[in-house]
């Protein structure tokens, strides 16, 4: 019960200097108990949830698709080794760092970008002009130190760790084929992914990176197990 405390207390306001000092033993055991909590509060009351308003039988997985297209041992390694890997270094490994913090930043304003182009341009340009403006405020980070005090970075910390957790969640839309026009439902369609962000977000900040990576590894493993040896309906 202490570390539910903890961990609600966090997401109240989250900080950066939440660094556990217990031995890597008793962080484990944490560790495995967040996931353990975070997946069954998805499968109690998320799926239900997301079936019963979504119909979510009727929207297609990709991901189904993206299986035929490697075998078993490759989807495997791709699902629930590649992907957390990959995930955790680019949406949580900047949240340690000052420039980091920056990035993320970047990435938002970049990804707003893209959302307002894609309105007026094609598609393949929104991308190009979302992926400009990330490479310049990108490149004005590096060269540049950003003086920021640790008071204003303690500041917009909170909404930069919410905004990861958003930004993963919402990269999951391409999980689904969904009618244009449902567009309003998406929150719901990709709530497991931004529980998960925010409870990855937690356990990288308390216990590390490669906490994250596990986490994320140990989330992906039962699904993919599932879609590799479940039965075909």
């Amino acid at each position: 019960m202490e570390l539910f405390h903890y961990v609600l207390q966090f997401l109240k306001n989250p900080r950066i200097d939440i660094r556990s000092e217990e031995a890597i033993s008793q962080q484990l055991k944490e560790i495995l108990l967040i996931f353990i909590c975070t997946f069954t509060l998805v499968i109690v009351v998320v799926a239900p949830l997301m079936y019963v308003v979504l119909d979510l039988e009727n929207i297609p997985n990709k991901l189904e698709e993206v299986s035929d297209m490697f075998t078993d041992l490759q989807f495997f390694l791709l699902g629930v080794v590649a992907a957390p890997l990959g995930e955790e270094l680019l949406f949580r490994f900047p949240l340690k760092y000052r420039k980091g913090v920056l990035f993320i930043l970047a990435a938002a304003v970049s990804a707003i970008v893209y959302l307002l182009a894609s309105k007026f341009l094609l598609d393949q340009q929104a991308m190009v002009l979302g992926a400009l403006m990330f490479f310049m405020y990108g490149l004005l980070i590096i060269t540049n130190d950003f003086p920021w005090s640790e008071e204003k970075l303690r500041k917009v910390f909170p909404y930069v760790f919410y905004l990861t957790a958003a930004l993963f969640g919402f990269a999951h839309v391409s999980n689904y084929s969904i009618d244009a026009s449902m567009w309003y439902m998406t929150p719901l369609l990709v709530m497991p992914q931004l529980l998960l962000g925010l409870m990855l977000g937690f356990v990288r900040l308390r216990y590390g990176l490669w906490a994250a990576i596990l986490m994320h590894a140990m989330n992906n493993f039962i699904p993919f197990m599932a879609m590799l040896f479940g039965p075909d309906m």
